[in-house]
């Protein structure tokens, strides 16, 4: 019989994985030896011949010079590709060789045997270990009962023992229930399929905290060495690069350089290495390695290689179906080294475990992905406005109120609201304000939060008549702080003028006649007593609208007005402190225009 070679494998998700889970896989394989052994025959090896499998007792039905005998058969798998994997489930498929009548048996058992080779023979069995199963009922499996076809058995147990050996194999054999039965024989197809489902901690290319920014690096460069020509440069090709030995003889090395400084300042969190496969992938694939390496160049070769520095992480096959597309690495340890040494390039190799076993031979992609998950420093917040609420005040919304110091602080007639952008970081921020007076005194201090990587808004803070300065600060989950912002100024100033300002006119005395049209007019508004008057509004019904005129240091402030007729005209005034509040009462005067000479 021809020699059998594992079958692709089959794999299936159980659990949605994050940065690693426990999935199930399944890996179906197929006989790699088998055997049979007849009673009539004690001496003589039966390995791999072609043909069906027999079990039972044999004779009846056949050529009347063939002597009666008892066949026994037995299978051989390598299960060594999930070994180290926890073993959940295995099943054994027996199928019949053909349907006809000529299957008549009683039944038949599996058991666990001793190995098997070519001098295998009924006097040199393999010892017979355990049972795993039988049929357990008379059985008459002719055409018309195909439906007892096919037989599963569970050989859990002796497969999840051959998967922690140090051989990786184990055998089966099947044999009647009553050798001495005259119903007939048993045919069976030479390779039952065994279907193995596994545990594995499946890789995933989720980034473990999922609040983290990743950035994906491309190599800047590459190269591959050869050891059949020794001096031979590959540079930067465009073709997959090679990993192991193809065919036990010639073995390949690849390394990939990527350029960090895009990622100055930040922190690195994690950092996983994606290389797609341009090869197939293949059940029970031997680990390849990587390893931090010295530089490479285009003079890079066999002869020339860089240093191999240290190993950073090893694939070893999980299953085709998930992994076998995508090696996934984790070389976040020695990356971090690298990084906190001031490391801004770094160079990894990758090369077989067995470099001369063509199951260590792989193509990947010349072009892996270096996904780092990276925490950008908190910066310095920006953007400062002291308030921005839309306050209403007599006129409409008060503010906004930008970040000033010195003079020109702005007076506010209520408790504003700070705010500012607060970049950098990653996740959930919470912003630290602080007050002090304008000589240093700390105030007051509040954290509030938490919010997201964009504004940030303070709680509302100030006593009526002081002056205070305001300043931020970030802080994140991550445990960073920011720089602190420059200093925002402002007076808080909730009383308004509580008398109406004083009105004289020159020549326009209050209700006096006097002056003519086109005489102008000096009127001086006073602040009755209010020291804190900023300015005035007046207005002069029926010619001129409400207009604001700012007070001199005294607080006084003087306007010309030219009447236009001979007639009486009315001036209203009222006074404004520089947070906008405006006295309670108006000032009246009346001017009155004579017709002149």
């Amino acid at each position: 019989m021809k020699a059998l070679v594992l079958a692709l494998a089959m794999a299936t998700l159980t659990a949605v994985p994050s940065h690693a889970a426990t999935v199930t896989a399944t890996l179906t394989i197929r006989a790699h030896e088998w055997a049979y052994v007849s009673s009539s025959e004690p001496d003589t090896p039966h390995y791999k011949e072609w043909g069906a499998a027999t079990v039972g007792l044999q004779g009846t039905y056949t050529e009347a010079a063939q002597p009666e005998s008892v066949r026994r058969s037995f299978f051989g798998y390598d299960v060594s590709a999930i070994r180290g994997r926890t073993v959940v489930k295995a099943e054994l498929t027996i199928w019949p060789y053909d349907h006809t009548c000529d299957n008549q048996i009683v039944g038949f058992t599996l058991w666990e045997t001793g190995p098997i080779d070519r001098r295998t023979t009924w006097e040199k069995q393999p010892d017979w270990i355990r049972e795993q199963g039988g049929t357990f009922i008379p059985w008459q499996p002719c055409s018309q009962e195909e439906a007892y076809w096919p037989f599963v058995m569970q050989p859990t147990a002796a497969v999840t023992d051959a998967v922690a050996s140090e051989s990786g194999l184990v055998t089966f054999g099947i044999r009647s229930f009553d050798e001495t039965h005259p119903a007939g024989r048993l045919l069976l197809d030479h390779s039952p399929e065994l279907r193995i489902t596994y545990e594995f901690d499946r890789r995933s290319s989720g980034p473990k905290d999922p609040w983290l920014p990743v950035a994906d690096l491309q190599p800047a460069a590459w190269a591959y060495v050869e050891s059949r020509h020794r001096k031979a440069p590959h540079w930067s090709t465009g073709e997959p690069a090679p990993v192991g030995s193809p065919d036990g003889h010639r073995r390949h090395r690849s390394f990939f350089r990527f350029d960090l400084s895009s990622l100055a300042g930040h922190r690195i969190d994690q950092v996983r290495l994606e290389v797609p496969r341009a090869d197939t992938c293949r059940p029970g694939e031997l680990p390849v390695q990587f390893w931090e390496t010295g530089e490479i160049s285009e003079e890079t070769t066999w002869h020339r290689q860089p240093a191999w520095l240290r190993k950073m992480d090893t694939y070893t096959w999980q299953a085709c179906e998930y992994d076998g597309a995508t090696l996934f690495m984790d070389v976040t340890e020695p990356l971090k080294q690298a990084w906190q040494a001031g490391q801004t390039t770094v160079t990894i190799g990758l090369r077989s475990a067995a470099e001369k076993d063509p199951l260590g031979w792989y193509l990947l992609a010349n072009a892996p992905l270096l996904r780092v998950s990276h925490l950008p420093p908190l910066r310095k917040p920006t953007d400062l406005v002291t308030d921005n609420s839309g306050y209403p005040g007599p006129s409409g919304p008060i503010g906004p109120f930008a970040c000033v110091r010195g003079e020109d602080r702005p007076y506010i007639p209520y408790r504003p609201r700070p705010e500012a952008n607060v970049p950098g970081g990653a996740g959930w921020r919470w912003a630290r304000w602080q007050w002090e007076t304008l000589d240093g005194q700390l105030d007051h201090e509040e954290r509030n939060g938490p919010g997201g990587p964009f504004r940030a808004y303070g709680p509302r803070h100030g006593e009526d008549g002081v002056a205070y300065r305001w300043r931020v600060r970030s802080e994140d989950q991550y445990e960073q702080v920011s720089e602190w912002s420059d200093w925002c100024e402002y007076v808080v100033d909730t009383t308004a003028p509580n008398r109406p300002p004083t009105v004289s006119g020159t020549p326009y005395s209050h209700d006096q006649p006097a002056g003519g049209p086109g005489v102008p007019g000096q009127f001086t508004f006073g602040p009755n007593g209010v020291t804190d008057v900023a300015g005035y509004y007046y207005q002069i019904t029926g010619t001129l609208p409400w207009t604001w005129v700012p007070a001199g240091p005294d607080g006084t402030a003087t306007v010309t007005w030219t009447p236009p007729n001979a007639t009486r005209y009315q001036l209203v005034v009222m006074s404004a402190d520089r947070a906008g509040g405006r006295s309670p009462d108006s000032t009246y005067h009346d001017i009155v225009v004579t017709p002149g000479t």
